[in-house]
């Protein structure tokens, strides 16, 4: 009975009884899945201090799963900020890695502000000394439409520390506008 009415016979997309575009949109989940479960064996990895065996684990997540956001946004503060050295200090050889892999997650997800805040974050916070590079990636951020005011008022404060204070007091009218409209229109 089981072999007549349940055990596969030719064709696996056949037997589902999905056409094969179906069959292979199904698939595709498993994908998403497997980067599930080796982001959670990453973790496990981090709370080990075996930071050599993350780097790959994400890369390898990203592939799988190009458009899982949370991995390359965790991914870059893990390797930015929590790889330490000897001295329980931040490691900063990694950063040029977190880099790299913000760039590759705003070129998969290109149409939300997330990667590019994180990446302006990572300069404007983290590197220190190029602010420029920050107000490159806040101005991006500004201009996309899923972008919180709450992540706009950074390009602000990037202009003001990379010596623009002209467009620092410009993004600070814009913001204080666009507050007292909302406020107009929900008091």
């Amino acid at each position: 009975k089981w072999q007549k009415d349940f055990a596969p016979h030719g064709n696996l997309a056949q037997n589902t009884g999905l056409s094969p575009d179906q069959f292979l949109f199904a698939m595709a989940g498993f994908r998403e899945m497997i980067a599930g479960i080796l982001w959670v064996r990453a973790d496990s990895f981090f709370d080990d201090g075996n930071y050599d065996a993350i780097l790959p684990l994400i890369r390898l997540v990203t592939l799988l799963d190009p458009k899982e956001l949370d991995v390359y946004t965790t991914g870059m503060w893990h390797v930015a900020y929590n790889f330490t050295d000897e001295d329980e200090r931040s490691d900063r050889r990694y950063i040029p890695a977190a880099i790299a892999l913000g760039k590759d997650g705003a070129k998969n997800n290109p149409k939300t502000y997330e990667m590019y805040f994180e990446l302006g974050w990572l300069w404007y916070n983290k590197i220190d000394d190029q602010y420029d590079k920050a107000v490159g990636y806040f101005e991006k951020v500004n201009s996309m439409s899923d972008a919180p005011d709450a992540r706009k008022h950074l390009l602000a404060s990037a202009y003001q520390r990379a010596g623009r204070l002209d467009d620092a007091v410009s993004q600070y009218v814009k913001l204080l506008e666009s507050a007292q409209k909302d406020f107009e229109n929900d008091p």
